[in-house]
């Protein structure tokens, strides 16, 4: 995902330094882009995201201390088990469901009979790979100012993680949000943006470093 960035912005005729928003596996892929280019990355506003460890992170989904922690893991040896879209979209939607606070928000997605027989999509064996990446001795290096905000309740990257961004990266502020899980966007929206645009406002031009090279900002969203 890093690496394809580049490409996406230069399709995008996209030549200057970002003010970049990264939620989740985006803010993970933000961070290690952000690492790599640092001149290309004016601002990060990271959401709901971290930078390694998140699977232990106290609170996390995929902890053992987590009370829905073995129904995970019964669905993850199922999915090993049987390699079909069926397993795959159970736990999807477990996940789903457990991301929210306010559960109605959740839209799981319908698991059909055809399921159990059609190839699986592979979307959660992005885990076999960020498992294995950790960023964290390297926060230090990241000298954008960065925005971090994090759901009190996230299953997915909890809050420790966010706690560890705030901690590393020397230019930033963490925000929290009280009602949300792994979607504070979608579930104190008005709060949300208002945390981003005061932000932004508060490292403008004026008082921010500025684009690096002379080059205009372009705002991206991972």
């Amino acid at each position: 995902m890093r690496r394809r960035v580049p490409e996406g912005l230069a399709s995008l005729a996209i030549g200057s330094s970002l003010d970049a928003l990264g939620h989740s596996m985006g803010g993970f892929a933000l961070i290690a882009y952000a690492l790599a280019r640092p001149s290309r990355v004016a601002r990060l506003v990271l959401v709901g995201t971290g930078a390694g460890g998140y699977m232990q992170a106290k609170g996390a989904l995929w902890n053992r201390g987590h009370p829905r922690f073995s129904a995970v893991a019964s669905l993850g040896l199922v999915q090993m088990a049987v390699p079909t879209r069926a397993p795959e979209q159970l736990l999807r939607n477990l996940i789903e469901r457990q991301s929210f606070v306010d559960r109605t928000l959740a839209r799981p997605s319908r698991v059909r009979l055809a399921d159990w027989y059609r190839p699986r999509t592979g979307r959660p064996d992005w885990h076999r790979i960020a498992v294995r990446l950790d960023y964290r001795h390297r926060l230090s290096e990241i000298t954008a100012p960065a925005l971090i905000l994090c759901g009190r309740n996230d299953p997915q990257f909890a809050l420790p993680c966010s706690q560890a961004l705030a901690t590393g990266i020397p230019a930033s502020r963490l925000r929290i949000f009280e009602r949300s899980g792994h979607y504070p966007f979608l579930e104190e929206p008005a709060a949300f943006w208002e945390a981003v645009r005061g932000f932004l406002a508060s490292t403008h031009d004026s008082d921010d470093p500025g684009p690096r090279n002379g080059a205009g900002r372009h705002p991206c969203e991972a």
